[in-house]
């Protein structure tokens, strides 16, 4: 059976099913890898299972996990930008984390903080920690990231990497059901050819740091 690529609108074949024997397909042209359309959860299954997170702008662990996750970052910054974290969840915490290094840090998320007013901001840098997997329509989603950042602008996307070793079935990462798209190395440095940003730095497991080069189009 035949998919459509919710990136690039390529073509895609089924490569697996995970734990939750929902069906993955691979595109052999961008290189995400994609919940089949037909097993997506709904938003409210979505809300409820980021409500089992623990994450509070009080708990000191979790600022120390976003500390953590914007290393590749944190060189880039200058104390007068600001800053937005894409997909903060409940409980936002980038501002407390990020500290002295910029000036301020607004949030949004669809389900927790749908700020429409988004549309009219441009910012320094923008952090998407751990949501890019969830990502129902990836190409709109990047697009209205890379629309919010300014030109030279830094993305710093933390999900955790495919590579092509892992089993579906079994890899930790999938037995999330709201985890929806899986990204490797080569997706990045793909769109980089296409001039969509550069890929500035990586740690080859969890956190890509990218720069906007040009407006990416959106579908």
């Amino acid at each position: 059976m035949m998919y459509n690529c919710r990136f690039c609108g390529s073509h895609t074949k089924a490569c697996g099913h995970d734990f939750n024997k929902k069906i993955w397909t691979h595109c052999e042209n961008c290189f995400l890898y994609q919940q089949d359309i037909s097993s997506l959860p709904s938003q409210e299954e979505e809300k409820k299972r980021y409500q089992e997170h623990n994450n509070e702008p009080e708990d000191a662990n979790y600022i120390n996990y976003l500390k953590n996750s914007t290393e590749l970052l944190k060189p880039h910054l200058e104390s007068h930008w600001i800053g937005l974290d894409y997909g903060c969840g409940p409980g936002p915490g980038m501002k407390p984390a990020l500290g002295k290094h910029v000036h301020d840090v607004h949030y949004y998320d669809p389900i927790f903080f749908p700020d429409t007013t988004l549309k009219n901001s441009f910012y320094d840098f923008i952090t998407c920690i751990e949501a890019a997997e969830h990502f129902y329509k990836p190409k709109k989603s990047l697009a209205k990231i890379f629309g919010l950042v300014k030109d030279n602008g830094f993305v710093l996307i933390r999900t955790e990497f495919f590579h092509k070793q892992e089993d579906l079935e079994t890899w930790w990462y999938t037995r999330d059901p709201t985890h929806v798209c899986l990204y490797s190395l080569e997706f990045f440095e793909q769109a980089e050819q296409n001039a969509y940003w550069r890929v500035v730095s990586h740690n080859n497991k969890n956190q890509i740091l990218l720069q906007k080069t040009s407006a990416f189009p959106e579908q």
